[in-house]
């Protein structure tokens, strides 16, 4: 009646994964460029506020699209937009302020 796939961990896990992973360190890297630049806590936390409001609109939205062209092609842009901008992060030698 049911089949049931052999590999519990499939590829799109573990996109999803580097995904979630990828979040968190753009979190804490704008918590520790917001204290390198001198802000108070409260301006952190509104800044925090702000990433959530954002995230939680996207999620939003990335689930709209992937309603309409599949979770698999969605969650494989987002993550090849965020590794490519990991990327392009980590060999930027200057900073802006």
């Amino acid at each position: 009646m049911f089949q049931r796939s052999k590999n519990v961990f499939h590829f799109y896990h573990l996109v999803a994964l580097l995904v979630s992973i990828q979040a968190y360190l753009f979190s804490s890297f704008m918590n520790a460029t917001a204290t390198k630049w001198g802000f108070t806590f409260s301006k952190i936390g509104f800044l925090n506020f702000i990433a959530s409001f954002i995230y939680a609109l996207a999620s939003i939205t990335i689930g709209h699209l992937g309603d309409k062209y599949g979770y698999k092609k969605v969650i494989s842009i987002l993550f090849l937009y965020l590794f490519s901008v990991s990327v392009i992060g980590f060999l930027v030698r200057n900073s802006f302020f």
